[in-house]
């Protein structure tokens, strides 16, 4: 599982469970008590991991406003993350 939180608050906004049966991720949406768990399609979408890393590198600041993290999508800086989702891809890949 990769859970994306916030350092201001502590909260979980997204998590990606990159699970080998029934891969599946959560818009975690505070402002309305709701867990969406939304289901992954491997056959549309491929690999659940690579997918994962794809829309933390391409995609996390519309996903976290999804969550109701506007705030947080509006202050993060992409280009200082990409060292990190470059870590978190080869610790990820490691494992698997």
């Amino acid at each position: 599982s990769i859970h994306v939180m916030s350092n201001d608050d502590g909260n979980e906004y997204l998590r990606f469970d990159c699970f080998p049966e029934q891969p599946h991720y959560h818009y975690v949406q505070h402002f309305r008590n709701i867990n969406l768990w939304i289901p992954f399609d491997q056959t549309a979408n491929g690999e659940v991991l690579e997918w994962a890393l794809d829309r933390l590198r391409n995609r996390l600041p519309d996903m976290l406003k999804m969550s109701g993290a506007t705030e947080l999508a509006r202050k993060l800086d992409m280009r200082k993350l990409q060292p990190v989702l470059d870590e978190l891809a080869l610790v990820a890949t490691e494992r698997t």
